[in-house]
């Protein structure tokens, strides 16, 4: 299996959005930064399955090939409310980093999807509640069974850029599993309307990303949304990804 390709402020899917049944799935990260930002995504759990996600590295030395535990995402079984989603944060990883996702008595569907990060202030990522640091924006989103493919438009994501700040978007990446396309553009303000970035979807392509040269940036007071127009039939859609940038003040 081929790693999952990271340079600084990127986003990748580690594994994509499916069913699995009882066993154990593993994706290799080949990555630069100081730290991972994983979300994990599920969308269904059938009864008397679990879902255990972790995330390990690999001793140099007299202990090579010994897996040393880095972060775990929260313990999903037939009881969690879906759709769930949770994050995490790796920091630091040193030699071959891997996450592991073990499935046991019966069948989940869920994706996991990481992007690297340079990571300054690492007690305000971990602090419960404490999200992001204001310099880094790694914001995850997702929508499932609430997105219809009735060809109209529906937000899926938005932020405001803070008072004093300056947002550089680096990418943009998006997935829904049905034919449509993913709008990003600022709404309100001089520049109500400007589109960022498109992104277009099929199901032989969900996962789609967009890299801006070298980087867009986004003013003080500045609102983007991210929308999402479905194209085929009546199928809800879940929709999710990662927008990665940095905020300089």
């Amino acid at each position: 299996m081929q790693p999952v390709y990271l340079t600084d402020l990127d986003s990748n899917c580690a594994l994509g959005l499916e069913a699995r049944g009882p066993g154990s799935y593993i994706a290799n990260y080949a990555a630069r930064g100081d730290g991972l930002y994983s979300t994990l995504f599920v969308k269904s759990v059938s009864p008397g399955a679990t879902l255990q996600i972790d995330y390990t590295e690999t001793t140099l030395g007299p202990g090579d090939g010994e897996l040393i535990p880095l972060a775990s995402h929260v313990l999903v079984d037939d009881t969690t409310v879906l759709p769930f989603n949770d994050h995490v944060c790796i920091p630091k990883f040193h030699n071959n980093p891997k996450v592991t996702a073990t499935v046991t008595g019966g069948t989940v569907e869920f994706g996991i999807y990481t992007s690297s990060k340079q990571i300054s202030n690492l007690d305000a990522i971990l602090a419960p509640g404490g999200g992001l640091p204001v310099d880094i924006l790694g914001t995850p989103f997702d929508k499932s069974g609430t997105v219809a493919s009735d060809q109209t438009e529906k937000e899926v994501f938005s932020f405001a850029v803070p008072a004093g700040v300056t947002r550089r978007l680096y990418r943009l990446n998006a997935s829904a599993c049905n034919e449509g396309f993913f709008e990003l553009r600022i709404v309100g303000g001089p520049d109500d309307g400007k589109k960022l970035a498109i992104l277009v979807t099929t199901p032989s392509n969900a996962s789609v990303s967009f890299k801006f040269d070298p980087y867009q940036p986004i003013v003080s007071g500045t609102t983007v949304k991210l929308f999402h127009t479905a194209n085929d039939d009546n199928d809800p859609a879940p929709v999710f990804g990662f927008i990665s940038g940095m905020d300089l003040s």
